[in-house]
């Protein structure tokens, strides 16, 4: 049941290897500018970028869209939303050419039981990015 389109995965740390099969995961190939989901739209998955760049805007005030946050490789989108059953809060599009796995909420939701380290795991990865993203900022002001 190894799934190979997991493995070297800086999100899991190769944690759902083993309890996730191919077809649960859905590897999107986006060509620059190609949008992954939209702002307002209900919540069923997320992604985890494994290869360019994603921007993440928000409708603005005039209906302008602001670029909130640049995705790399390594990062996980939509996850927010996914959890706490809601909406997306912001629309991604590709800049460049990108690759990302599509991981819908029953299959995280069903491995997660299985396998508590998935999840262990992607709490340390989004804790390591708020802190790299708070020492960003301190080092901006």
């Amino acid at each position: 049941m190894s799934n190979t389109l997991c493995q070297g995965c800086l999100v899991f740390d190769n944690q759902m290897n083993d309890t996730i099969s191919k077809s649960d995961v859905c590897l999107i190939n986006l060509k620059h500018g190609e949008k992954l989901f939209s702002e307002n739209k209900q919540a069923n998955r997320f992604y985890c970028i494994k290869k360019g760049r994603i921007i993440l805007t928000r409708k603005g005030d005039k209906t302008l869209e602001e670029i909130i946050y640049v995705a790399t490789s390594g990062d996980v989108i939509g996850i927010d939303s996914l959890v706490f059953n809601n909406k997306y809060h912001n629309s991604a599009r590709s800049f460049k050419d990108a690759v990302v796995c599509k991981i819908d909420k029953k299959v995280f939701m069903e491995n997660s039981e299985k396998t508590p380290k998935v999840v262990v795991s992607l709490l340390n990865r989004l804790i390591s990015k708020i802190k790299t993203k708070d020492i960003e900022q301190n080092e901006v002001f």
